[in-house]
């Protein structure tokens, strides 16, 4: 009906998304359901290369949205670290070229894989012995292996920012760029920066996470080169259809208890399916992911995250408070205002039923255009006020997930601290997106708004 949207109906048998590690590759090699053994603990850079490859092929039947590789640079760097610089920057290429290939072979449309770069070694694996090749801890911790870790980074974004053959873009991995305040306080940390910038500022799916103080809001799951993150089911929430319903703000919290509690319950099931899927055994669809290793299960529903995305905030608050720029401030404390509900109605429930739920937003456009579109049908009088159009297609859409609009009448720094703002209300990394003349700007202008970003606001991070 357009209350709410189920994620991945057309892949029910399974879970939705995750980051994974190589370093669990290189304790385990690849292992199949049965006790099959497909591949032993790689050896060579090279190996642990088709090896990621060819397991990503066996997480796409899992996983019905992208996936991630958390701390690339450091997990790879005890098996690289012997290599020269022409060699290293020939191993980015390989991984660049591989991701671009397995990218054009997707036909689902699902969102392109995910490679985080680190500065710095994560903190949950800094002191950590590093797992080098055979699957055998090399004396040193991957803190000791940052110097290689570093050099594999800047050779992953240069060979980026250089492109593919006749100049193109690659088409996959997106490189998070993970920042914190010690990337600012060295000369190399500042080269780097802007190393990265320039290479967000010529090509797309460069991403900046602004490691905030309060830290990671997800729990990492021990040991540390275990699946993270691993999100079992998304349930996006209609929030403009739910103001025009509600007519008014107190009818507005009480339909938004409504859809939690329906929510909540669609999880639940959705829980209680996979459960049967995940077969230590063998025998199940999902046997893969619940190999266990030191006696703990690759997957299971306890370290599982349940999401209820919003969407549509930013046109909820102009149908309870107008689309008058006179009332833009009442409008943000009114956005605030309902992740706050949503977050404490949503941890009571949950916390009722055993499954851990955490508030989110829809970062699927598509999803987006879906609401608009019926309750422009609904509704149209009141929708023809605040229906966006998107750019590109000219479809009606919302803004999506916690987004402002393009049209708010705000500077992209004034943009990213007002999303800042709500990002601190949810239990997700977020990402602000900014439209601005700086994609024609200097690599020294980028790296400096967001140091400026990271130091005075919450946002979670930057896209271009």
């Amino acid at each position: 009906s357009g209350d709410i949207h189920l994620n991945g109906l057309a892949f029910v048998d399974r879970l939705h998304s995750g980051e994974h590690a190589l370093a669990w590759l290189a304790v385990n090699g690849i292992r199949l359901p049965g006790g099959v053994i497909f591949a032993n603990p790689p050896n060579h850079p090279e190996t642990l290369l088709a090896q990621m490859v060819k397991y990503s092929d066996i997480l796409d039947a899992l996983f019905s949205d992208s996936i991630g590789w958390y701390a690339f640079n450091y997990m790879a760097a005890p098996f690289v670290c012997a290599l020269t610089d022409k060699e290293l920057r020939q191993f980015a290429e390989m991984l660049l070229y591989e991701c671009a290939y397995r990218r054009a072979s997707l036909a689902d449309g699902r969102p392109p894989m995910r490679v985080s770069l680190f500065w710095n070694a994560p903190q949950e694996m800094a002191e950590t012995e590093a797992i080098g090749p055979g699957g055998v801890k090399d004396g040193k911790t991957y803190k000791q292996h940052e110097l290689t870790a570093r050099r594999l980074a800047w050779a992953l974004l240069d060979v980026f920012q250089g492109g593919g053959v006749n100049d193109a873009d690659f088409p996959a991995p997106v490189m998070d760029v993970v920042l914190d305040e010690t990337v600012f306080q060295t000369f190399e940390g500042a080269d780097y920066l802007r190393h990265a910038a320039a290479a967000a500022l010529r090509r797309p799916h460069v991403r900046f996470v602004l490691a905030c103080p309060e830290g990671d809001k997800l729990p990492v799951m021990r040991p540390f080169w275990f699946p993270r993150k691993v999100v079992w089911h998304r349930i996006a929430l209609n929030l403009p259809r739910a103001a025009i319903s509600g007519e008014g703000v107190e009818g507005f919290f009480v339909t938004l208890d409504q859809l939690c509690r329906l929510a909540v319950a669609a999880h639940v099931q959705k829980r209680d399916f996979m459960e049967l899927l995940l077969d230590p055994l063998g025998n199940a669809p999902l046997a893969a992911l619940a190999l266990e290793c030191d006696g703990k299960p690759c997957v299971s529903s306890a370290d599982g995250i349940f999401t209820v995305d919003v969407d549509g905030l930013f046109e909820c608050a102009q149908v309870i408070h107008g689309t008058g720029m006179a009332a833009r401030d009442e409008r943000l404390r009114f956005m605030k205002s309902v992740l706050t509900h949503l977050t404490g109605t949503l941890g009571t429930l949950a916390d009722a039923e055993g499954i851990r739920c955490i508030l989110a937003a829809n970062t699927n456009a598509a999803i987006s255009r879906r609401f608009a579109t019926l309750d422009a049908h609904i509704f149209p009088r009141l929708v023809e006020k605040i229906v966006k159009t998107d750019p590109q297609s000219q479809a009606m859409t919302y803004t999506t997930g916690v987004a402002l609009s393009a049209d708010a009448g705000m500077s992209p720094v004034d943009i990213a601290r007002s999303e800042g703002a709500l990002h601190q209300a949810l239990g997700e990394q977020q990402f602000s997106r900014l439209s601005w003349p700086l994609k024609d700007s200097s690599e020294k202008a980028l790296s400096d708004m967001l140091k400026m970003l990271l130091r005075q606001t919450a946002c979670g991070g930057i896209a271009l």
